[in-house]
């Protein structure tokens, strides 16, 4: 949980405040990734399983977010492409 806030914190740092923390941000998912990594070996779970889960159920949900939210997806994309 400490790793996935101090991922959170780069990112705020960057959204909010317009600091630079690339370097940051891919050292603190380097560790996120050596946590999940270390959670999957434990339980005996792959990693690329749980990714492959999550890829489905978003290809699944898309369509109703599309209908719901529309333009507004559209503009978040942009803004997270830094267009706008």
């Amino acid at each position: 949980a400490e790793e996935c806030g101090e991922v959170m914190r780069c990112v705020l740092d960057g959204e909010y405040y317009g600091k630079d923390m690339r370097a940051a941000l891919t050292d603190e998912v380097g560790d996120v990734l050596i946590s999940l990594l270390e959670v999957c070996d434990r339980y005996g779970i792959q990693l690329a399983d749980c990714a492959q889960g999550a890829v489905d159920k978003l290809e699944r949900k898309a369509p109703q977010w599309r209908e719901e939210l529309g333009e507004r997806l559209v503009e978040l994309r942009r803004r997270m492409d830094g267009e706008g």
